[in-house]
């Protein structure tokens, strides 16, 4: 195909833009810089054709004729964050498998709650990678896609609000086994993911009643505010237990730095946190094309699975066995699991009234 038909394939994009889009430029403007007639019939073509620009045309109005074929940088972040939530995801199928290793006799609907959350995972990662396939390999010289959505776009919304109803569904539990003013905590937390859950799903039906980019974002925006009062709101709740409980404790011989690190941002949803009010500030402050906010919720998602199953894998193993002798052994089953404090893994206040002593069975087995 040769270049005048190139020329007139862009005039009938950028006037089928010019229109729906209500831009600033007249149309006029931009045939001009692209020196294609203004009669040029309209065509559905999709195809990226090479520009001739017109010398005698300004900079300015060039530069007008260009914006359509210039991919919007926010893209690239959705890019960066599905890399880093590649990264996590990995991290994750590795928690997933150290758990189902290490706790195969856990409590049913505990093991299910991580079978849905690593499904969710999965389904979200998808989603990402097919958005980034979308826009930018097969459809990089189609920039009127740029104005539509795009399914594994739309969804991720939904994906992700309900992988944090069923994440924070633990660490609500975990927080209202504390104390009498915790379990006030958790409810108002409890009500705050009920209105993300809300915002969530408002936004992915309004994502597909065109125009909606407005409308989304808008409520994207305050499901994002939800979500991250809630997980301030429990971030706190667990530092500050788990901070009372160790003070004036010297720090276990076993336990390094990392594992202190650990403890104190990603068990009690702290990193959660962070990254979730940085995703509702970008969201709020950035123009209405900005997709950084989602770069930083793909990143969000993927740091709910990773602190829920960092709470399950630092909990206590079930039993120990011991060998008395050549042909014996002593097996202690542990029914730490029966209390649902050591169950949920939930911080414990200190009080020397309790008593550390407790029960356990004793069964005696005999090698051949």
């Amino acid at each position: 195909m040769d270049a005048s038909k190139f020329a007139l394939e862009k005039c009938n994009i950028y006037m089928w833009a010019d229109e729906v889009s209500g831009g600033d430029r007249p149309c006029s403007t931009l045939l001009a810089a692209l020196s294609c007639p203004s009669s040029t019939p309209f065509s559905t073509s999709l195809a990226m054709p090479a520009l001739v620009a017109d010398p005698s045309a300004s900079t300015a109005d060039q530069e007008a004729a260009l914006v359509l074929s210039e991919l919007p940088g926010s893209y690239g972040s959705i890019l960066l964050g599905t890399f880093g939530g590649l990264l996590l995801y990995g991290l994750s199928v590795h928690q997933t498998y150290r758990y189902m290793r290490s706790f195969s006799k856990d409590a049913v609907y505990i093991r299910w709650l991580v079978i849905s959350v690593m499904i969710l995972e999965t389904l979200h990662l998808i989603a990402t990678m097919h958005t980034c396939y979308f826009y930018l390999v097969q459809n990089y010289f189609a920039p009127l896609v740029l104005l539509n959505g795009v399914w594994s776009l739309d969804s991720l919304p939904l994906l992700s609000g309900i992988l944090i109803i069923i994440s924070q569904i633990f660490f609500v539990r975990r927080a209202s086994l504390i104390g009498s003013r915790e379990r006030i905590v958790a409810v108002v937390v409890a009500i705050c993911l009920a209105g993300e859950f809300g915002f969530t799903i408002a936004a992915v039906i309004r994502a597909f009643i065109p125009p909606a980019k407005r409308a989304v974002r808008l409520l994207s925006t305050a499901g994002l505010g939800m979500a991250s009062a809630a997980d301030l709101a429990l971030a706190l709740v667990l530092f500050i237990a788990i901070w009372r409980n160790r003070k004036g404790r010297a720090r276990p011989q076993t336990e390094s730095v990392a594992d202190a690190v650990q403890l104190y941002t990603i068990n009690t949803g702290a990193a959660t946190s962070l990254f979730n009010v940085l995703a509702f500030i970008t969201a709020l402050t950035l123009s209405i094309d900005s997709l950084v906010w989602v770069s930083l919720n793909i990143i969000t998602t993927r740091l709910y699975a990773n602190s829920l199953l960092a709470v399950l894998n630092s909990r206590e193993l079930r039993g120990m066995e011991f060998f008395v002798s050549e042909g014996q052994s002593v097996t202690l089953v542990g029914p730490q699991f029966e209390d649902p404090a050591n169950l949920w893994n939930a911080p414990k206040a200190r009080s020397s009234s309790q008593s550390s002593a407790f029960d356990f069975q004793v069964t005696l087995e005999k090698q051949t």
